[in-house]
């Protein structure tokens, strides 16, 4: 990339670090840099750092909007899973019972 400016390298590897939906080891292998360079890009720019975020957070929009797709759709699997996430406040909790035997006694247990 001879001839092009610091800042110029930066916003190339943004449009790699969106198109790659945030994955940061793989947008760096395709763009030549190591992990630790845009970790120290991070630290160092704050300009740079502040769009990283606005692309993960994007991303995390694109995930959740999918999901509600899904329970839209009557996906189970898609509803149980945010009902276990967000609705604990409601009682929405994985527990896991099990009965054990011991000298035939019976011991239940509550797992949370």
């Amino acid at each position: 990339m001879a001839n092009v400016s610091k800042s110029e390298k930066k916003l190339k590897f943004l449009k790699i670090f969106e198109a790659n939906m945030g994955m940061v080891t793989t947008s760096c292998r395709k763009f030549g840099i190591t992990t630790a360079t845009f970790y120290n890009w991070c630290k160092c720019y704050p300009w740079f750092k502040e769009r990283v975020d606005v692309i993960q957070d994007s991303i995390r929009d694109y995930g959740e909007c999918a999901l509600l797709e899904k329970i839209k759709q009557g996906d189970t699997k898609a509803i149980l899973f945010y009902c276990d996430r967000k609705l604990k406040d409601r009682g929405y909790v994985q527990r896991t019972e099990q009965q054990v035997n011991i000298d035939n006694s019976v011991i239940e247990l509550e797992i949370k």
